[in-house]
């Protein structure tokens, strides 16, 4: 399944289940969210398993995000590993 099609289905559940989009950053908030969970659960060790569903759940965030806004993600993602490959090595003098 492509990125853009996982994208509409979890933006079609969200509708279907009664979560409309309300704010972008309400969206981005959730983003944060489901990060901090993965961080909860690293910290709990509950396993690689719940870091999984935690990752899962952030990049459903994100394409539900960009549905809404009608990004095509698979472009932005590759036009941005595009960007990042051309880069120097530790661009910026960045620890990281």
């Amino acid at each position: 399944m492509d990125l853009n099609s996982i994208a509409e289905r979890a933006y079609q559940n969200d509708i279907n289940k009664g979560f409309e989009f309300q704010h972008i950053a309400i969206s981005a908030m959730l983003i944060v969210t489901e990060l901090a969970e993965l961080v909860e659960g690293h910290r709990k060790q509950k396993g690689i398993e719940n870091i999984g569903e935690e990752l899962a759940d952030v990049i459903l965030r994100t394409a539900i995000l960009a549905r809404h806004l009608n990004i095509d993600l698979e472009k932005e993602i590759e036009t941005k590993m595009i960007k990042n490959e051309s880069r120097s090595y530790r661009h910026g003098g960045k620890l990281y």
